[in-house]
């Protein structure tokens, strides 16, 4: 699978299971971009962290399967 084709499949496949973290995915996609292209930014790790947990903890919550 190409890469952007990949990550098109993943967000449309969280959306479909769980539309409530899609907007963190997206978050987290963006920050994951920035900080990677444009170094590092304290507010920017932040976020990423932020919605890395509120993803993680939804995918527990609905599916069962612990992350910590």
């Amino acid at each position: 699978m190409k890469p952007r084709s990949a990550h098109a499949n993943r967000i449309a496949w969280i959306k479909e299971k769980f539309p409530d973290l899609s907007k963190y995915v997206d978050m987290l996609w963006g920050t994951y971009g920035a900080l990677g292209y444009e170094g590092i930014d304290g507010e920017r790790a932040k976020k990423a962290l932020e919605a890395m947990e509120v993803i993680l903890n939804g995918l527990e919550r609905e599916t069962g399967i612990r992350f910590k």
